[in-house]
């Protein structure tokens, strides 16, 4: 507020107009607006404002795919990978409960490697394609299950009930070269907070960069992990020993 009065005390003095953009937090989600302030009278501003908000969402989805493919560069590991794509889509939309789930084809079972909610621990092995994670693979398509569609879907016999029952369930599903390697998905528990259409196509539209992080950062896991063990063994090798006893020679040394 006291930055908008700066402006106005600004275009009044000069007799100049000045353009600013604001953002303004609605019940549902914020909305973005560009205004021009100009004279009036002596000691009074115009201001004509414009709904931008598609715009500043465009740029906000556009920013948040390049910060992703920065994360699976920079990434030291995948866990803080997993909580860089966290942070970012929580600039996007309600975050709050989030999780992603990965699909092994071989053994037709999903693991959870990152997993924050309100109420439901992180599910300790892999598990089976059960509840609207395993949905969305078996399915491949996006999926915002509301109370009422969840339990269409229960009463067709298309999912069973996991977990916590929640207000809004949103998952995409992570797709690489036409195959489904995963499940992003958000959740909402608050009954204030609802998902939208426009909530599940952006999910889905970041979700190929995602898939394309993970990817990568798995790769990346992989090939280091082949240059420092024994493939047939799956031991470490000598040049995984040398950096170890490094790594513990300076601990060593630190630690005195």
């Amino acid at each position: 507020a006291k930055t908008y009065l700066n402006v106005v005390n600004q275009v009044l003095d000069s007799k100049q107009a000045a353009r600013i953009e604001y953002k303004l937090s609605t019940r549902d989600k914020p909305m973005w607006f560009g205004t021009s302030i100009s004279t009036l009278t002596e000691d009074t501003s115009l201001w004509v404002a414009h709904d931008i908000t598609l715009r500043k969402r465009f740029e906000l989805v556009q920013d948040a795919i390049f910060r992703i493919t920065q994360a699976a560069i920079t990434s030291e590991g995948m866990d803080v990978l997993y909580r860089s794509i966290h942070s970012i889509l929580g600039e996007l939309i309600p975050a709050e409960n989030f999780y992603i789930a990965l699909y092994d084809p071989d053994t037709d079972l999903i693991n959870f490697p990152y997993y924050i909610d309100q109420y439901d621990d992180q599910p300790p092995e892999a598990m089976p394609l059960q509840g609207l994670t395993g949905y969305v693979i078996r399915t491949g398509h996006p999926l915002l299950a509301t109370r009422q569609e969840l339990e269409r879907l229960v009463q067709l016999g298309e999912v069973e009930v996991v977990g916590t029952l929640g207000v809004d369930w949103l998952g995409a599903p992570l797709k690489m070269e036409g195959r489904t390697i995963g499940v992003m998905t958000v959740q909402s528990y608050q009954p204030e907070i609802h998902y939208q259409q426009d909530d599940m196509n952006l999910l889905e539209f970041v979700s190929t960069q995602v898939a394309q992080a993970i990817e990568r950062k798995r790769y990346e896991e992989a090939l280091r992990n082949l240059s420092l063990t024994d493939e047939l063994t799956g031991l470490y090798n000598r040049r995984a020993f040398t950096i170890l006893a490094d790594q513990q020679m300076k601990l060593t040394h630190r630690m005195k």
